[in-house]
């Protein structure tokens, strides 16, 4: 696992995703599965920390304040961008997040990237 990526936090937000044993995917009730951003030519496949081999863009959030975004790419070469945040008490009461996958980082940019990660990258 990258090292960036081996924290509390990361693990529940990638919970949105397919990471197993988080609050995510227990309290919360999500399913766990990505989303294909629109036209993706890509398998839509849960993915874990593990399966991380780049980051492209991260940001951390806080509590209450902003969401843990982050944009890269899978060992299988998928990209993906992950977004997920929490309030104050922490990920096991009020929490949500989301995942697009693609095919390109090109595509994924285009297609796959809310309005708000633009801005916190600056893309």
């Amino acid at each position: 696992m990258i090292d960036r990526l081996d924290d509390y936090d990361w693990r529940q937000a990638f919970g949105y995703v397919g990471e197993p044993g988080t609050e995510a995917t227990g309290y919360q009730g999500a399913d766990g599965k990505p989303m294909l951003a629109e036209g993706a030519e890509c398998s839509a496949d849960p993915f874990t920390r593990e399966d991380v081999a780049h980051i492209e863009h991260i940001s951390d959030g806080e509590n209450d304040e902003r969401d843990w975004l982050i944009i890269g790419r899978l060992n299988d070469g998928r990209w993906f961008y992950l977004e997920a945040g929490c309030d104050y008490t922490g990920w096991d009461c009020q929490a949500d997040g989301s995942g697009w996958l693609s095919h390109s980082l090109e595509h994924l940019l285009q297609f796959g990237i809310t309005d708000q990660a633009r801005t916190r990258f600056g893309l």
